[in-house]
């Protein structure tokens, strides 16, 4: 949960460089994306192997999408750091990487889904508090619900990015602002899980 936040910490940062008005430190937020890119990554990997060995389906296929839809970001930016798109060429690369976090965001999106319709399942074997139960079912929602409204709003920030779009600065700034706001819903989505396991005392 704790790598996660500071996955999302770099999006808001990265995402607020590329803001027209901070274009000298363009470069520091494709790196800050590259941190939180394999951050999203790291987490989902181990979500993938501890779902693996539990047998658990839903968590399994959730895992595999935030897998893939993390490799589909660290592509996406590095297809964006200036030297790439200079050798591909400005069109392409505005292209091939909005359609990349696109894809990327997609994944997130049908992840979030299939964590809110495993929701229930989750927890009908527990036999804790039914409060901190159902304490424990809000947090999940709302850590999903997060992740999900951040995950459009990257959806709708790489649409705006497409080069037939118009992709002058209006847009550009439209779409970084969506951005930036749902990496921040990503790093309550982060926080969330902690309150969780500190407060309701149940893990999923």
């Amino acid at each position: 949960a704790y790598l996660y936040i500071a996955g999302g910490v770099c999006f808001v940062v990265g995402s607020i460089f590329f803001l027209p008005s901070f274009e000298l430190f363009y470069q520091a937020g494709c790196l800050l994306f590259f941190l939180g890119g394999f951050a999203y990554l790291t987490t989902s990997s181990f979500d993938l192997e501890e779902a693996e060995h539990a047998g658990h389906k839903f968590e399994y296929a959730m895992s595999l999408m935030y897998v893939y839809g993390g490799c589909f970001y660290i592509v996406s930016t590095f297809i964006f750091v200036p030297e790439i798109t200079d050798a591909i060429g400005p069109y392409s690369a505005q292209l091939f990487g909005s359609i990349g976090f696109i894809i990327g965001s997609l994944l997130f999106v049908l992840a979030c889904f299939l964590n809110g319709a495993h929701t229930g399942d989750a927890f009908k074997n527990h036999k804790a508090d039914p409060v901190k139960t159902y304490w424990a079912q809000v947090l999940v929602l709302a850590t999903t619900f997060s992740t999900m409204i951040g995950s459009i709003l990257f959806l709708v920030g790489s649409v705006l990015y497409l080069p037939n779009i118009g992709c002058d600065e209006g847009t550009v700034t439209i779409g970084t602002v969506c951005n930036i706001v749902g990496s921040f819903l990503f790093v309550i989505a982060g926080v969330l899980p902690v309150i969780r396991t500190k407060y309701a005392n149940i893990v999923t």
